[in-house]
């Protein structure tokens, strides 16, 4: 089984999002397939900044899906969310809320322009 979602908003909403659904998808056994919504907030794909999450499948265009999914997600009817900006409601205000970002691996560069701007403060 499959649950779907449409990460919309800025970075730090999408991660949100991701992560918590993740975790709320793999607790009752299921994957993840996530469109990610490129726009003016944040305009990088998730690949382009980190590496796969285990359990979930990026997307970036409705087109990606299948036919059936695509109607589903555009219902928001059973496990698809058309519009998701924040926690799952089951891992909001929960510990792993707070430690689910460490399934996070920023790529390579990522860490590199990091590291420099943390460098860069002295």
């Amino acid at each position: 089984m499959v649950d779907f979602i449409c990460a919309e908003a800025g970075l730090c909403n999408k991660l949100r999002s991701v992560l918590s659904y993740r975790e709320a998808a793999v607790q009752r056994g299921r994957r993840l397939v996530v469109l990610w919504r490129l726009g003016a907030a944040c305009d990088s794909p998730f690949e382009d900044l980190f590496e796969p999450l285990p359990g979930v499948v990026m997307l970036h265009g409705v087109g990606e899906l299948p036919p059936a999914h695509r109607e589903a997600l555009a219902a928001g009817g059973g496990a698809a969310k058309a519009s998701v900006y924040d926690s799952h409601p089951s891992i909001k205000y929960t510990e792993t809320e707070a430690t689910m970002y460490a399934a996070l691996s920023p790529l390579p560069p990522v860490r590199a322009a990091a590291a420099a701007n943390v460098a860069a403060c002295g």
